[in-house]
Order: C-alpha cells, then structure tokens, then sequence
C-alpha cells in the first residue's frame, strides 16, 4: 500500500520502507509505461470473475427467495381455502415440501453467507428450469 504526500510542486509515495516518486510508485506497483504486468493482469482477472461470481449468487439469492416465498404462498392460500378429504393425494407432495419451504426462506433472510451457499449448491439442480 502507497500513500502519497504533497511537496511543493510534487506528489511522493510513501511505502512501508521506501519512498518514491509517481514514475517509481508505477513500478512499485506494477504497472510500467501503461502495461500491465502478466502477474498484475492476473490478479485482475481473479478479482473480475470473483465480483461475477458474486453477483451471480446475490441474483440467485433474490430470484430463489422470491420463487420459494411465492410457493409457500400458494400452498398455504391453497390450505387455507379447505383441501377436500378425498384430493389430499394430490397435493401430498405440497404439503411435504411445505416446511423445506420455509426452512429456505429462513436460510435465506436469516442465514450466514456459508449457509446460503449450503442451499445454493443444494437448490441450484433441482430449480435449473424455475427461473
């Protein structure tokens, strides 16, 4: 980390051990004659994919939590207007994934970023088509 300073008519770069001046600071950091190192380009490359990465899983995150919200929403509207004694084979498979449902929901408003990443990786296969 640089940090720079203003004297007279000059900026100066102030590293842990050295000073230097904005040519020398380039260098320092890696960038010469506006190149990029092969080392530096790397790690910009890294950063990129990791910010894509992570807005992938945050637009994930929205769409699921919306998607698993709206499901248990119509099931439990569903549950709530009287389910016939006669069609709860029908909507047995409902009624079960109700609270799966809602222990998703709680993940996602209420868990750690390691516990939606958990369901990510266990939802991801089963919703592909949902959204």
């Amino acid at each position: 980390m640089l940090r720079m300073q203003f004297f007279g008519r000059r900026y100066r770069f102030r590293s842990k051990d050295a000073w230097f001046i904005f040519p020398g600071a380039l260098k320092h950091l890696g960038v010469e004659q506006n190149s990029i190192t092969p080392k530096v380009r790397q790690e910009i490359a890294k950063r990129k994919r990791k910010s894509e990465l992570v807005k992938k899983f945050k637009d994930w995150e929205l769409h699921y939590c919306i998607y698993v919200s709206d499901l248990h929403f119509r099931t439990k509207k569903l549950m709530m207007s009287g389910i016939p004694p006669e069609d709860l084979d029908l909507y047995a498979l409902l009624l079960h994934e109700l609270p799966i449902w809602e222990n998703h929901i709680h993940i996602l408003i209420h868990g750690s970023d390691r516990e939606k990443f958990e369901l990510y990786k266990e939802a991801k296969p089963k919703c592909r088509n949902s959204f």
